[in-house]
């Protein structure tokens, strides 16, 4: 049984990338046209269109993370982005 008041918290690193990471790692690896493919027209938010798209979405994503230092929870910084 668990006491009360803990929770277990995890995250997926590939998941947490935000659209403004997306668009840094975009530059970086030479791809400044993905995130028009990714994000709605304001880069604020992801856009896709059901379970396919989401997958190409994610393919998308994670085709930018190529090294440890790409992932978002390296040296904590999710928790500036997620408070």
């Amino acid at each position: 049984m668990i006491p009360k008041g803990r929770v277990e918290l995890h995250t997926h690193l590939e998941g947490s990338v935000t659209p403004a990471r997306l668009i840094l790692l975009a530059e970086k690896y030479g791809q400044p046209g993905l995130p028009a493919a990714c994000l709605t027209k304001d880069g604020g938010a992801y856009r896709f269109d059901g379970f396919h798209g989401f997958l190409e979405l994610f393919k998308h994503v994670t085709s930018l993370l190529r090294t440890p230092a790409d992932l978002p929870g390296r040296r904590g910084a999710l928790l500036p982005e997620y408070g």
